[in-house]
């Protein structure tokens, strides 16, 4: 009895070792509670943040095939993983199951699933850095941004909302820095079930003035202007635009060390104005204000001080009436439109009199016709620009060398009079289509815009008039300000209205009217370790380099070229290859070049030398004075001005000991950039062997080099490629294919005329009227149309691509050119001529080309081995041949 005893005892001593063992094992098991984002594309890496419990040992897998997973961060307490998963360009569509297996085998489950291709694109971002212990609302533009999850690595970045417009096209964000958050760039993780994009958010140490700005963008809610209620103490007054039916307004203050926001009562809602009540617990002096549109877009935040709006400079604090939202609007009524007069003066019961009204009415225009569009064109970009300020920023010109005191400012200055032209240039166009189809409405909104700007000037000049006083006026200094700010909220309000209407002329209006003045800074970061930006400015002073590399900007001048001459020795060199051209036309001859050197024939005297000489010379010019900032860098980016944009640098060389000539193809990749903005958007995904292709080739047949740069590319591409050869196209076929298409290429005739450049084509087919062949044509207005916003690449293989004059005139600008053109339209990178293209040559470029992508290599160095395999025959050793296509764009 008691041996059963004793062995009753064993089992229930062992089945209880055995059972404290199991639950410690089953406690150190691993668990998951969620993966976000859940899903990966075909072909894509997406980062994912795993949580759960006892994540922070074992294997991480994925069952199931085509997917990998690598461990990025780790928590110390096991409760979450980051995660990147990489599918395959050839894995198939489904479900999968991630498995987490601990360090006693067993396993966690959790299904993820692989979609389709259909990424998700960020276009920009803003603001785009914010400081350490503030919390920033910021948007993204961009496509397919539809249903999102956004995440970030970093733990000091707290994610608190986002919401998506219906198109797809803008999120907004709202995040939070802790204090302790390390300035540094971070990524934020926009994923769809598409895939997943990236986005680079910049902490920096100083505070970034973005609160108190309005965004610019004329599709979201504006705040311009918080003013006090002078009948309610408790109430302000939200001015602004867009304010669209059933709007929410949240306030936001620091609360005892923690920013918090909260939605707030609304007394009264127009388009332009919302009166709102004041909590009871406000305790800061500082508070900010957002509205949200019914469709869910969200305006700039609004932050003011409190006390400024009950203390205003006057001298009887106690008199409002002029700043009463009544008065402003009596003033701004469309009809009928007068100005106060600094002789007006109040009645009795506050008003004003009638008969002390100076009354200046605006004259109705009621022709479109006759309405004077170009000198105000700047004004509508510049509102846009200054964020908030009552006048346009002058226009700054660069006149002196001495003007380097601050050359990041300068180079600031130059690239925002850049973007403003190009929204000028858009503008225009689209302002002269809406002529020819005499649209009403646009015209109704245009004589609304001219006279609120009127309204804008006469109050801005009552203003200064006052303030020159040698006795100004306090209280008429306070009615004016509050008036002109009010004129001028609701002037910027109808030039939102009017560059809406535009874009149904021009859409692509819409991503320039959302770009933001140049910051220097933004885009720095963007730059590759192995890059460098030179932009060069010519005054007949001397030359100015700007030097812009990922860490530094510097500045170098070279005194000894005037701007004069070194015009003179662009057009010089560039008349050389105009000859050559010629040369082969007429005679059918090339002048071969197998070496640089002296031999003394009339060859060398004749044709070679000239071509050394003024080479030599632009490289001492151009490239000498900034050697020692190319050191390292493989590939060299050139933002040209002036005459200098005829040029192509690659061709540029120095002598060596021997007396050969070393160009700078040899040694670096040359890529030309219309601005640095061109590098604003995140790093585009390269091209590789799965890429998709579309080939528009030879459509008026007769291009037989065409047909053979089709059929190598559908070779090497065989899986991705859909050529459409010696048949015609169209706007529509293009856009159509361009929706799918990483790389679109064009091989066909290109035609640009220096005269008009909107009568500059791409031959695209040709049709049979009567007896007669006639050739159908794209046009530089239907080129602006196409959109390429998928594209990540745009080949031009054609003749005068990439022209941009003719040699008798200074070029104005990148937009008169067929490449500018498709670039305005949305292509990332573009790959035109210079010149008309020699058909065999540009053959052995193509081919090589591609097949230097495929295998690996990036856009820029893909290309600069594919010259260099046509500059090693003698044949084609004239840099016509060799130094034809430029890359236009982003290169990375």
């Amino acid at each position: 009895m008691q041996k059963v005893k004793k062995g009753i005892t064993l089992l229930i001593y062992s089945f209880v070792l055995q059972l404290f063992f199991a639950l410690n094992a089953l406690a150190h098991d691993p668990l998951i509670y969620s993966c976000t984002p859940q899903f990966i594309q075909t072909g894509q890496t997406t980062i994912s943040v795993i949580t759960g419990e006892n994540l922070n040992s074992g294997v991480i897998g994925v069952r199931g095939g085509d997917v990998f997973a690598v461990v990025l961060k780790q928590d110390p307490y096991g409760k979450s993983l980051t995660v990147q998963f990489a599918a395959t360009p050839t894995a198939l569509a489904g479900e999968r199951q991630l498995f987490i297996r601990g360090d006693e085998g067993t396993e966690a489950i959790f299904p993820i699933s692989i979609v389709p291709a259909g990424s998700p694109t960020i276009e920009s971002i803003f603001p785009n850095s914010a400081s350490p212990g503030t919390t920033t609302l910021l948007y993204f533009t961009g496509m397919a941004l539809v249903n999102p999850i956004v995440t970030t690595t970093s733990d000091e970045l707290l994610i608190n909302s986002y919401r998506s417009s219906n198109d797809g096209t803008i999120l907004y964000l709202s995040v939070s820095l802790t204090p302790n958050v390390i300035p540094a760039i971070y990524q934020l993780y926009v994923n769809t079930i598409g895939g997943q994009a990236q986005a680079n958010f910049i902490v920096t140490n100083t505070t970034v003035q973005t609160n108190d700005s309005f965004s610019g963008d004329p599709y979201s809610p504006g705040i311009f202007s918080v003013e006090a209620n002078p009948n309610n103490k408790n109430q302000l007054i939200l001015k602004g635009t867009r304010f669209e039916d059933n709007p929410i307004v949240t306030i936001i203050q620091n609360n005892n060390g923690d920013v918090v926001s909260k939605q707030i009562n609304i007394e009264h809602a127009t388009n332009n104005e919302i009166v709102v009540s004041l909590p009871e617990d406000i305790n800061s002096e500082n508070i900010s204000f957002a509205v949200t549109s019914a469709d869910g877009k969200s305006s700039n935040i609004k932050t003011i001080e409190l006390s400024s709006l009950y203390n205003p400079p006057s001298e009887n604090p106690t008199d409002t009436n002029f700043i009463s939202g009544t008065n402003i609007v009596s003033v701004q009524e469309m009809t009928g439109t007068t100005i106060i007069s600094e002789n007006s003066q109040k009645n009795e019961s506050g008003g004003l009199n009638n008969e002390t009204r100076n009354t200046q009415p605006i004259q109705s225009q009621t022709n479109f016709e006759e309405i004077v569009l170009a000198p105000n064109i700047q004004y509508l970009t510049q509102v846009l620009l200054n964020e908030g300020s009552n006048s346009p920023k002058e226009k700054i010109e660069l006149t002196s060398i001495n003007d380097l005191k601050d050359p990041a400012k300068l180079l600031s200055s130059i690239e925002e009079n850049k973007q403003i032209k190009n929204q000028t240039d858009l503008i225009m166009a689209a302002l002269n289509e809406a002529q020819n189809a005499k649209d009403s409405k646009l015209q109704e909104t245009l004589r609304k815009q001219e006279t609120l700007k009127s309204k804008v000037e006469e109050l801005e000049k009552l203003l200064k008039q006052e303030e020159l006083k040698d006795k100004p006026n306090k209280r008429k200094l306070v009615k004016y300000q509050k008036l002109l700010e009010s004129a001028s909220a609701e002037s910027r309000s109808q030039t939102f209205t009017l560059l809406n209407n535009l874009l149904k002329y021009k859409p692509q209006l819409k991503n320039q009217l959302i770009q933001k003045p140049f910051d220097l800074a933004a885009i720095q970061s963007n730059i590759p370790a192995d890059s460098v930006i030179l932009q060069y400015v010519p005054t007949e002073e001397g030359l100015i380099i700007f030097v812009v590399d990922k860490n530094n900007l510097k500045t170098r001048v070279n005194k000894d070229v005037s701007k004069e001459i070194l015009n003179h020795e662009v057009k010089a060199f560039r008349q050389l290859f105009e000859n050559e051209i010629e040369k082969i036309n007429n005679t059918g001859r090339v002048t071969p070049i197998s070496s640089w050197k002296n031999d003394k024939s009339k060859t060398y005297l004749k044709e070679i030398l000239p071509l050394k000489e003024r080479s030599v010379f632009l490289y001492n010019a151009l490239l000498k004075p900034v050697e020692k900032d190319l050191i390292g860098k493989n590939v060299v980016a050139i933002i040209a001005n002036g005459w200098l944009r005829y040029l192509p640098f690659q061709s540029l060389g120095k002598l060596t000991p021997g007396g050969e000539v070393e160009f700078l193809i040899s040694q670096k990749s040359v890529v030309y950039l219309d601005s640095v903005l061109a590098l604003s958007k995140n790093n585009p995904s390269p091209i590789t062997s799965t890429s998709n292709i579309t080939i528009f080739a030879n459509p008026d047949k007769t291009l037989a080099g065409a047909n053979k740069e089709a059929e190598i590319i559908t070779m090497l591409f065989s899986m991705t490629t859909k050529a459409i050869t010696q048949t015609s196209f169209n706007k529509a076929l293009i856009n159509q294919y361009a929706k799918s298409s990483d790389i679109l290429h064009i091989a066909t005739h290109g035609h640009f005329s220096g005269e008009d450049a909107s009568a500059s084509y791409l031959i695209t087919g040709q049709k049979i009227i009567g007896k007669n062949t006639i050739p159908e044509k794209l046009y530089l207005k239907d080129i602006y149309d196409l959109n390429l916003k998928n594209s990540k690449l745009v080949v031009l293989s054609g003749c005068d691509t990439g022209k941009i004059g003719s040699l008798n005139d200074e070029p104005e600008d990148l937009l008169g050119s067929l490449a500018a053109a498709f670039r305005v339209a949305g292509a990332n990178t573009l790959l035109a001529s210079l010149w008309k293209a020699h058909d065999n040559a540009t053959k052995i470029i193509m081919e090589n080309f591609y097949k230097n992508m495929k295998n690996g290599l990036n856009k820029a160095e893909a290309l600069r081995q594919a010259l260099l395999k046509v500059k090693e025959n003698p044949q084609y050793g004239h840099p016509l041949f060799w130094s034809l296509f430029n890359l236009v764009g982003d290169w990375r």
